[in-house]
């Protein structure tokens, strides 16, 4: 029995070692005695805060996105108002962050599993309802900073988050531009659909010389993510 006290820490210490282990091996290889090793703790301890393998997959898919709506709500308001809020948008959830793959690679082995498990699908539904009303809310401040016209942000929010999810698939299958110009795709799609037109704002040159390609790349990507949601909508 953990110790009085220690109960956030264990489960803190747990998340960490399922999200490593997850990414390395997949959610098929992974193992409540692997977890257990990575964390440095029994497998008695690892099952006195899972109930099984799903349930730790589950809790560990809500501890993962909770940080990552945090660290992105946190990252957008604490930058300069305007364009420096997107970019630190796309910073925060984008893929150059070594814990941002990670996280990525438990998120499609949670997508692969849910064909599996009605009640894990609902867990990435809620999950995703909430990424999206997250960046909806921090795209409509933006717009408004830009002195843009009246968008429907969450469209564009659901628009996003499918091209991200396109290439973040794509990176972490090796199929994919690196993840500086995933950023820029990324950060291009934004500036064409928030504020002013794009020739109105000062966008860097080698963004600009990219732009034409970066919108290709960026639509090949979206059709990606937009499938995987299909898929999952298929699931569900």
């Amino acid at each position: 029995m953990p110790k009085l006290g220690m109960g956030p820490i264990r489960r803190a210490q747990i998340f960490r070692a399922v999200t490593e282990v997850i990414a390395r091996e997949s959610f098929s290889g992974t193992t409540l005695q692997k977890v257990a090793d990575a964390a440095g703790v029994s497998t008695g301890t690892v099952n006195h805060y899972f109930s099984g393998k799903r349930a730790m997959l589950i809790e560990t898919l809500a501890h993962i996105a909770a940080e990552w709506n945090d660290s992105t709500r946190k990252a957008v308001y604490e930058a300069e108002p305007g364009v420096a809020r997107l970019s630190a948008l796309v910073e925060a959830a984008g893929p150059r962050s070594s814990l941002n793959k990670l996280r990525w690679k438990v998120w499609m082995a949670a997508w692969g599993e849910s064909l599996q498990s009605a009640e894990l699908r609902v867990a990435l539904r809620r999950s995703r309802q909430e990424w999206t009303g997250i960046l909806a809310e921090a795209l409509e401040m933006i717009n408004k900073e830009l002195g843009g016209p009246d968008v429907d942000t969450r469209e564009v929010a659901r628009l996003y988050d499918a091209l991200q999810n396109g290439l973040f698939v794509q990176l972490v299958t090796g199929d994919s531009p690196d993840d500086r110009q995933i950023n820029d795709l990324l950060f291009t799609f934004l500036m064409d659909h928030i504020g002013p037109k794009p020739t109105a704002i000062a966008i860097a040159p080698a963004r600009r010389t990219r732009s034409s390609r970066s919108r290709r790349q960026a639509s090949d990507a979206a059709a990606t993510g937009l499938d995987d949601s299909v898929s999952r909508g298929k699931a569900g």
